[in-house]
């Protein structure tokens, strides 16, 4: 599962020393919400609902891939400087 405070740190680490030192990352997570193809259960994946590379859905336990709802996108660049 994907981890906002997890990029926020790694960020933070990766634009030390740069031109981004002290810029901010704005996070906006979106739910990745299923339905499974077996039971027809509908819901929001949670971590708990993730092992390794697969999604279980909580009702009948039919797996299917991750990442058919995984994504990080990159919106914007802002920068301030000169203004």
């Amino acid at each position: 599962m994907f981890s906002p405070e997890a990029l926020r740190q790694a960020y933070q680490m990766l634009t030390q020393d740069t031109p981004l030192s002290g810029s901010r990352l704005l996070v906006e997570e979106l739910a990745d919400r299923r339905e499974c193809a077996l039971c027809g259960a509908a819901w929001a994946v949670s971590p708990d609902d993730v092992a390794g590379h697969l999604v279980v859905c909580p009702s009948c336990g039919a797996l299917s891939p991750l990442d058919a709802g995984a994504a990080i996108e990159l919106l914007e660049i802002r920068s301030s400087a000169g203004a």
